[in-house]
């Protein structure tokens, strides 16, 4: 398999302290990421740790770029290990699902 990047690239009417507040912020994470929530100081360097509601390990990251709130760089390994739970499908009716 060949490996390579994927920048993805989304357009969102909101401010980018919005933006930045969205993606850092664990109240916001909760509800539209699958109750997961996120472990990190969002400084470059440091690790981003991805965890379920149930403390399952989801992703055990690497901030690579961090300049609040206009760039946010991170590796994106998902830990295999996840396993979805018929009340998670049913909480994240309506949502995309991995």
């Amino acid at each position: 398999m060949t490996e390579g990047t994927q920048i993805f690239e989304i357009y969102i009417r909101a401010t980018p302290e919005q933006i930045w507040a969205a993606i850092t912020s664990n109240e916001f994470r909760v509800k539209y990421f699958h109750g997961g929530r996120a472990e990190s100081s969002w400084e470059t360097g440091a690790r981003l740790r991805t965890v379920g509601p149930d403390g399952d390990l989801w992703g055990d990251n690497e901030i690579l770029q961090s300049d609040p709130p206009k760039l946010l760089s991170h590796t994106g390994a998902v830990c295999t290990t996840r396993r979805w739970r018929p009340s998670q499908r049913a909480a994240s009716r309506g949502r995309s699902s991995p």
